[in-house]
């Protein structure tokens, strides 16, 4: 009989490709976190921090301020923000609204023929100088209780449409429901935790300095960091010596980046001046990354850096490197519940 995963003859005896991976609201991401960690902090930027307990407050608040513009079950909502507290608050608050998220951002490929699609699609409106225009100090000056809608099947129910890159051609918006994303979120925990990975859930600090409309930054920096119950150390743009600085003044544990990062920080000449041990795990995506730079990090942190490759389409990642288990110039394995052709 022909084995129809012959790939999984590879994987380490404790990573089952067929593990269950449970659907549920993406929204309900957050919730979980909040119930088990509540006073723990969700969000560092520029020296403010969030508990889990005060970013759900803000994000119904936010909720029910969007309900009140007409925010509800089939309303597009576009997100164009920075990486600040204000995109992870809009992100929840639009889903619990009953909307789907439009990933936007001063910094995606072939902007203005984005600006077309929406347009021509009717999701653009024209406002001219005299318009009401909502700060989100308003939007937020409630109560936060706003009206809940069931998603029904997590399967159909639409949650995100993300645009791709443009690498190939024109960017188009991939159709990402709730079950992909929390799909992907478990597939993270199994490819971390059955992989060999020491994550501890509650412990952990991630520095995000993804543009968080990236599908990669949306998945692994946002949304599997709260699945950690982590504290999000957020940097509006990537500087090498601001991400030096907080790596070992706030002593990160995971940073996820693409290879210029990687390159960029490494090669500072302020770099041997800080102290990169409380780093345990390195994630590049984004284009393959070059040996030198795999050998040079894992000379100065003794951490394996995890490439891998995925889409937005994919809802990201979908080949990997797991933990003792990375070769250079090799992209990985096959990521659990995943097959291939």
């Amino acid at each position: 009989m022909t084995n129809a995963t012959p790939w999984t003859a590879s994987y380490p005896p404790t990573l089952r490709w067929d593990s269950e991976i449970p659907l549920r609201p993406v929204d309900q991401i957050l919730d979980d976190a909040v119930a088990r960690w509540p006073d723990h902090v969700a969000i560092d930027f520029m020296g403010r921090r969030f508990s889990y307990a005060e970013l759900a407050q803000l994000v119904a608040r936010a909720a029910k301020g969007l309900q009140a513009l007409g925010v509800g079950p089939g309303v597009h909502v576009g997100l164009y923000l920075a990486n600040t507290p204000h995109y992870m608050i809009s992100f929840f608050a639009v889903l619990k609204a009953g909307g789907v998220v439009v990933t936007l951002g001063e910094m995606t490929a072939h902007s203005a023929a984005v600006t077309q699609q929406l347009r021509g699609a009717g999701q653009l409106s024209e406002v001219a100088f005299d318009a009401r225009h909502v700060a989100f100090a308003n939007l937020i000056d409630n109560d936060g209780a706003y009206t809940r809608h069931d998603i029904g099947d997590p399967r159909d129910a639409l949650a995100v449409l993300q645009y791709t890159g443009g690498t190939t051609g024109l960017p188009k918006g991939a159709m990402l429901t709730h079950g992909n994303l929390s799909a992907a979120n478990q597939q993270y925990w199994l490819t971390s935790t059955q992989g060999g990975a020491n994550l501890q859930e509650g412990a952990e600090r991630f520095l995000c300095v993804l543009p968080p409309f990236h599908i990669y930054a949306l998945t692994v920096n946002m949304l599997f960091g709260l699945r950690l119950g982590a504290e999000v150390i957020q940097h509006v743009r990537f500087d090498p010596k601001a991400a030096l600085a907080d790596i070992s003044g706030q002593k990160v544990s995971i940073f996820c980046g693409v290879p210029t990062m990687f390159t960029a920080l490494i090669s500072d000449p302020d770099t041997p001046k800080h102290d990169l041990r409380s780093l345990h795990s390195l994630v590049s995506a984004g284009e393959a990354l070059p040996a030198r730079i795999y050998r040079a990090w894992k000379e100065a942190t003794n951490v394996e850096i995890f490439d891998g490759i995925g889409s937005a389409e994919m809802f990201h990642v979908y080949i990997t490197g797991r933990p003792g288990d990375v070769k250079e110039g090799s992209l990985g394995k096959l990521v659990e519940g995943y097959t291939y052709r």
